[in-house]
């Protein structure tokens, strides 16, 4: 019995031993946290990094401008604060076992740095930290350039082969990147807030659609971003970034006059209010009018009874609203487009031969974030109405037909990234989109018809790794990108030659890619 009691009594002694000591080797260990504010309005620092150097461990704030590092060896350390725009801080502090509070403050730089970018890596990050050719033209950039058209503003930029032949006139400006050259323009991806706005069925975007008025600044990524976009980013990425929300009301008007009985006008109005402490919500309207008598662009040596002069009419509206409450972020835009172009021609229709591009388009984005973690969904429809009344005299017979064509696109993106250790932060995205195009050839002089619809779908998943070594002076991003591609309810209904003889359903083709990264 007394035996027992022994192996009892020196079994319990060991374990309260061991458990001692595991409890103080967990005790050992100690978390750093805090809050990183603006000394000037004391406002939250979004995405600054603090860093330990001497080991290195690094973390990003978050929405709230808290930040927080864990597993931490007690001891003094030199504690770093970086964010663009901000003067870098440098303070250092005891850290002990159990958790330590640490606010710093950062005082803003009367200077203009680097950008932080989001369209390279579709996550925030500084321009210098991106291992591609990234170009950003700031709002004060904008204001500092002339131009009618807003690819005017590219025309200086090195890489950026902007075509347009007539001016304010040119029906379909062509823009490519890195030399793929004004044939090949569905290889540029342009975008609105990072939604693509290139269309299925011609795979090239409305330049004229897009109002500087709008745009915050323009985001340009040089060289394949396939692996992060698909097949229209082969040559580069041009990411429009409209008007960014503020509070206050501000608005601004402008009137043009010019020459060939040219004249409109712009305007946009932004009101924005907090409606709590962390809540916040802005409007924002802008409207664009131009109109032109135009001008005879035919060499005289070419011209004929039925020359006229290229006129054009167009305006659009946009509408946006703002809703922003603690981490989480709602934004919500329609734009409307409409126009009409000549093209110096009239026998007898009523405006000669002319085109009209009358668009809807309609984005949403949600964004949200915790200590680590950031997550973003994208939305978006656009629905273009395209017509060109055509009309030609051959050998004294008239003849006229009206092109007529829904091109409808729809999809949305997705991704979610989080830190993986101190050195890296993964991205893993899905994204889907479906293009579709119903079309005709509809003539009013005979009873001729050629239509044609098709679909495009296509699904696509990616996975991207961002690491930085050695204090950020080694950046390296690696990924891949899966696209799987499917064509559909094509059909061609033709009563002339030679497309007759593609008449009835066509055949549905499946296509499947992958597309690597490193950089």
């Amino acid at each position: 019995m007394n035996k027992r009691l022994i192996e009892i009594f020196i079994t319990t002694v060991v374990c309260s031993v061991l458990l001692g000591g595991l409890a103080l080797a967990v005790d050992k260990t100690g978390t750093l946290s805090g809050k990183v504010t603006d000394t000037n309005s004391g406002e939250p620092v979004i995405a600054a990094y603090v860093i330990l150097k001497e080991i290195p461990l690094r973390v990003m704030t978050d929405q709230q401008g808290q930040f927080r590092i864990e597993g931490i060896t007690p001891g003094k350390y030199a504690v770093v604060v970086r964010r663009i725009g901000y003067a870098e801080f440098e303070t250092r502090v005891q850290i002990d076992a159990g958790e330590t509070t640490l606010n710093l403050v950062l005082c803003p730089v009367p200077i203009e740095l680097s950008e932080i970018v989001v369209t390279a890596t579709r996550t925030d990050r500084p321009v210098e930290k991106i291992p591609a050719n990234v170009t950003v033209i700031s709002r004060n950039m904008l204001q500092k350039r002339s131009g009618l058209s807003t690819d005017d503003f590219l025309a200086s930029e090195p890489g950026v082969d902007v075509r347009r032949a007539s001016g304010i006139f040119t029906i379909s400006p062509d823009i490519a990147l890195r030399g793929m050259g004004a044939n090949e323009p569905s290889r540029t991806l342009v975008m609105i807030d990072g939604v693509p706005i290139n269309k299925t069925d011609t795979g090239e975007a409305n330049w004229n659609r897009i109002k500087s008025e709008d745009i915050e600044r323009i985001e340009i990524v040089r060289g394949p971003a396939s692996a992060v976009y698909g097949a229209n980013a082969m040559g580069g990425v041009i990411n429009f970034i409209t008007r960014q929300a503020t509070r206050g009301i501000y608005g601004n008007i402008t009137l043009k006059r010019g020459s060939l009985g040219t004249y409109g006008g712009d305007f946009s109005i932004s009101a924005g209010r907090m409606l709590g402490s962390n809540q916040f919500l802005n409007l924002y309207l802008s409207g664009t009018y131009l109109k032109s008598d135009g001008y005879i662009s035919e060499p005289e040596e070419e011209r004929d009874e039925y020359t006229i002069k290229r006129f054009l009419d167009e305006n659009s509206q946009t509408i946006k609203l703002t809703f922003r409450t603690g981490p989480h972020k709602l934004v919500a835009m329609y734009q409307r487009y409409d126009v009409e172009r000549g093209e110096g021609k009239k026998i007898k229709a009523p405006d000669g031969i002319y085109r009209n591009f009358d668009t809807d388009f309609f984005s949403f984005r949600y964004q949200g974030t915790s200590k680590s973690w950031n997550w973003e969904v994208k939305g978006f429809y656009q629905l273009e109405k395209y017509a060109r009344i055509s009309e030609r005299m051959k050998n004294g017979s008239y003849t006229r037909f009206d092109v007529l064509s829904d091109r409808k696109d729809t999809g949305f993106l997705s991704n979610v990234s989080f830190q993986t250790g101190q050195l890296g932060r993964l991205s893993i995205g899905l994204d889907g989109k479906r293009g579709s195009v119903e079309g005709a050839d509809r003539y009013r002089t005979s009873p001729d018809v050629v239509a044609n619809k098709g679909v495009m779908t296509t699904i696509s998943a990616f996975v991207q790794d961002e690491l930085s070594f050695w204090d950020d002076r080694l950046n390296i991003v690696a990924g891949v990108r899966f696209d799987r591609v499917r064509f559909s309810n094509g059909q061609i209904n033709s009563t002339m030659e030679p497309w007759n003889k593609y008449n009835g359903d066509l055949d549905e083709h499946t296509w499947s890619e992958v597309c690597p990264r490193l950089g």
